[in-house]
C-alpha cells in the first residue's frame, strides 16, 4: 500500500492501547510488530480459524470496477500479449525471458491501486495509459519476432499462396479472419498453428452463409432482428429452437444512469443510481439512428448503428461470421457526459437463481435476486471475461475485451461500460474508447463460454511464411501443430512459457468447470521428463511422461497446476 500510513496519533493510540490500566481479558491489547510475528503467532495457535466460504465482497468501492476505461483496457491487452509472448518464444525455442521481466514489471506496476481502479489523478491516468500500451508494443514486437521465425520454418509444400495462422488460446478455433485482405474460414489447433492456401474455397467445411435482410441477419446458427433505433427486438437460436430473449424485451439496449456517490466519486457507485435510468432510444436520443450495411453476406455479416445522445456518440457494428453462435459488438464511443454510467443490457429467456462470472483461474456463482441484506449490496460486481445465466440445458453469456463491471438481476445481464466521475481526475473517461463486447447463446455446458472470452480477447494472427533475411529457410515444423494439447476441455492451459531458470519450458493450468477430472496433457515441444512446481518454479514431486510423450493428470476442482518440461 503505497498510500496512507501511520501517523502520529495512530501511533499515540496505540502505544496507550498496549497497555491499559486495570484491563483483564475481555480488553484486547493493541501490539504493533512485524506480519511475519503476527503470522508465526497465528500458526502457533491451536484454535481453528474461521472460514469464509464464496465471495468476499467488499460493499464499497464498486465504480472501481469501471473508472478510467483506457487504464483497463490496456492491462487486459497488456496481459494477452505478454501470455502470446511467452507462448511463441517457447514455441520458437527461444528464451525472451530477461526482456519479457521488464515488460512484466512495468504491467505489474501498473495494477497497483489507485492505477488500475481508475482513482488516481489525471497526471496518472495519462502515465499509466501510455505505460500500458508500451507494454503492449513491447510484449507484441517479441510474440512478432518469435511468429516470423515459426511461419518462416512451417512445411508450406505444394501449397499454393500459403498462409500460417496461429492460436494463442487453449481451445480449437473454427473461425473467420482475413488473410491477404480477403476473409477465411479456418480450423486452428489449440495453442499452435495451422497453414492455409489461397485455392480454399471461403465456404470450405459446408458452413452456412450469412444472410443480411433489411432488419435482419442469420447464419444457419442464429437469427438477429433489430428496429429502427438499433435495439435487438429478436435473436433465435436456430440450433436450439428457442428464442434467446425474454419475450417483449429489447436486447443491446443502452442504458444511461445518472451516478453521483455521496463519498467517493471515481471510487464509490451507490445503489440509488438504480432509481435514475434512461433507455437511449427514442427520444432519448438527439435524432435518428443511422443504419449502415458494412458487410453483406457470406462470410461475415455486418451492420453499423450510429446514436448520438446528449454531448455523445455511440459507433457500433454488430458482426455475425458464418460458423458462429457468438454475436459481436464492436463498439465506438465519443463520450463526453458529466457524472453519468452507461451500461449495456440483455433481458434473456433464462431463468437461473445465480449467474456464474469469471474470476483468475475459474468462476463463482452470485444470486439474481436481492433477498438478503448481502445479497442486496452485490448489486455491482466484478468479473474477468465473461458473466453468464444458465437453466438446464440452456444458457446465456454477456462476453467482453477489456471490462470488469457486471450486474444480474432476474432474467437481465448488464455489462458496465463507461463512468463520468470528476473526482480526483475531472476529465475521467472523457474522449473516445473502443471494445468488443459480445452475445453467446450456448448449449448450458460453460466449456464453450470460456473459450470464446479467451477467442475474442486474442484475435487470431496471420503470418507469410518468408524465409528470414530473404534466404532459403529449412521446413522443419510441420503444416498444423499444437504446443501443448488437452484431452479435456474443462483443464485449461493459460501458461506455456520458458522456465525462468531456462531448464526446460513451464505449463500452467487450471480445472476451469468445477468438478474432478482425469486427463492427458501431450506437449508439442520437446519433454522427456516432467515435475510438478509452485508458482516459483521451484521443482516438486516427478510426473510420469508415457512412452507417447504425454501425461496423465487428476485434478480437483478449480485446481491449479504448474508444470515444467524437461527437454
Amino acid at each position: 500500500d503505497g498510500g496512507g500510513g501511520p501517523t502520529r496519533e495512530m501511533l499515540e493510540a496505540a502505544r496507550r492501547l498496549s497497555s491499559i490500566q486495570g484491563a483483564d481479558d475481555r480488553v484486547p491489547v493493541v501490539a504493533l510488530e512485524p506480519p511475519a510475528a503476527f503470522f508465526a503467532a497465528v500458526e502457533a495457535d491451536p484454535a481453528p480459524l474461521p472460514v469464509w466460504v464464496g465471495d468476499l465482497y467488499l460493499e464499497k468501492h464498486r465504480g472501481t470496477f469501471t473508472s478510467q476505461a483506457g487504464i483497463k483496457r490496456g492491462n487486459r491487452r497488456g496481459e494477452a500479449a505478454l501470455q502470446a509472448a511467452e507462448l511463441w518464444t517457447a514455441a520458437a525455442g527461444t528464451d525472451a525471458g530477461a526482456e519479457l521481466d521488464g515488460v512484466w514489471r512495468l504491467l505489474l506496476t501498473n495494477q497497483f491501486h489507485d492505477i488500475l481502479p481508475g482513482s488516481s489523478i489525471r497526471w496518472v491516468a495519462e502515465e499509466a495509459e501510455a505505460e500500458l500500451a508500451e507494454v503492449e508494443r513491447q510484449a507484441g514486437a517479441v510474440a512478432a519476432r518469435a511468429l516470423d521465425a515459426i511461419a518462416a520454418s512451417v512445411d508450406t509444400a505444394g501449397v499454393p499462396d500459403p498462409a500460417v495462422v496461429f492460436n494463442a488460446t487453449p481451445f480449437r478455433r473454427r473461425e473467420v479472419v482475413a488473410v491477404d485482405t480477403q476473409l477465411r474460414l479456418v480450423d486452428v489447433p489449440p495453442l499452435g498453428w495451422a497453414t492455409v492456401g489461397g485455392d480454399a474455397g471461403p465456404l470450405a467445411g459446408g458452413e452456412t452463409p450469412v444472410e443480411v435482410g433489411a432488419r435482419w441477419m442469420a447464419n444457419g446458427h442464429l437469427r438477429l432482428e433489430w428496429d429502427a433505433d438499433g435495439r435487438l427486438t429478436r435473436v433465435f437460436d436456430l440450433d436450439h429452437d428457442r428464442e434467446v430473449l425474454a419475450g417483449g424485451a429489447s436486447g443491446n439496449l443502452f442504458q444511461l444512469h445518472e451516478d453521483r456517490p455521496r463519498d467517493y466519486d471515481a471510487w464509490d457507485v451507490d445503489r440509488d443510481y438504480l432509481d435514475h435510468v434512461t433507455d437511449l432510444a427514442g427520444d432519448a436520443l438527439t435524432g435518428p439512428v443511422n443504419i449502415e450495411f458494412v458487410e453483406a453476406g457470406g462470410l461475415r455479416g455486418a451492420v453499423r448503428f450510429r446514436r448520438s445522445f446528449g454531448a455523445s456518440v455511440i459507433d457500433q457494428t454488430m458482426v455475425l461470421d458464418a460458423g458462429s453462435r457468438r454475436v459481436d459488438f464492436v463498439t465506438d464511443v465519443d463520450w463526453h457526459e458529466d457524472h453519468k454510467f452507461l451500461k449495456v443490457a440483455f433481458p434473456v429467456a433464462v431463468h437461473a437463481a445465480d449467474a456464474r462470472f469469471e474470476i483468475q483461474f475459474g468462476h463463482l456463482a452470485r444470486p439474481t435476486h436481492a433477498n438478503t441484506a448481502f445479497e442486496q449490496a452485490r448489486f455491482e460486481v466484478c468479473a474477468q471475461r465473461w458473466a453468464d445465466l444458465s437453466e438446464a440445458g440452456y444458457g446465456v453469456a454477456l462476453l467482453n475485451d477489456s471490462k470488469y463491471g457486471y450486474d444480474a438481476r432476474g432474467h437481465t445481464l448488464r455489462l458496465s461500460l463507461l463512468r463520468a466521475p470528476t473526482a480526483p481526475d475531472p476529465l475521467c473517461d472523457r474522449g473516445r474508447h473502443r471494445f468488443t463486447y459480445a452475445l453467446l447463446p450456448h448449449d448450458g455446458d460453460l466449456a464453450p463460454v470460456i473459450a470464446a472470452g479467451y477467442a475474442l480477447g486474442a484475435p487470431l494472427a496471420v503470418r507469410a511464411p518468408r524465409p528470414a533475411d530473404g534466404a532459403a529457410g529449412a521446413a522443419t515444423r510441420p503444416p498444423e501443430h499444437a504446443v501443448m494439447a488437452v484431452s479435456d476441455p474443462g483443464f485449461v492451459v493459460e501458461t506455456v512459457k520458458v522456465a525462468d531458470d531456462g531448464r526446460g519450458v513451464i505449463v500452467r493450468g487450471y480445472e476451469a468447470l468445477g468438478g474432478r477430472r482425469r486427463f492427458r496433457l501431450r506437449p508439442g515441444v520437446p519433454c522427456t521428463g516432467a515435475v510438478r512446481t509452485d508458482l516459483l518454479e521451484r521443482d516438486g514431486e516427478p510426473v510420469e511422461v508415457d512412452e507417447g510423450r504425454g501425461i496423465t493428470l487428476t485434478v480437483r476442482p478449480f485446481e491449479l497446476v504448474t508444470l515444467r518440461l524437461l527437454p
